[in-house]
């Protein structure tokens, strides 16, 4: 997923399923694994991060905050990280004025 790896911006479909499994083992009450696999997601820059990506970060997120994960702390932590994750979504081009 990071761009040491060799992919393009537009090669996403890795860091995707590294959320769906994810959460997964959420809905498996299995936070260490959730852990594990987006590990390496966190490198992806800015510029790469796409709406497909972007969504289900957000709905894994929304998921960590409700029970039962709203209380424990690491799922919390979790929560948080994928927020600033998201919130540092590039900027989109402006459109041409007409």
């Amino acid at each position: 997923m990071a761009a040491t790896q060799g992919g393009t911006p537009w090669s996403t479909v890795e860091g995707e399923a590294r959320i769906d499994l994810a959460t997964c083992h959420l809905s498996d009450r299995r936070l260490d694994a959730a852990q594990d696999t987006l590990m390496p997601l966190w490198s992806t820059p800015p510029e790469w991060r796409r709406t497909g990506l972007l969504g289900r970060l957000d709905r894994m997120r929304e998921l960590l905050t409700a029970e039962p994960w709203g209380q424990v702390p690491q799922a919390r932590q979790l929560a948080e990280r994928a927020g600033f994750f998201v919130a540092a979504r590039p900027t989109p081009p402006a459109l041409p004025s007409v």
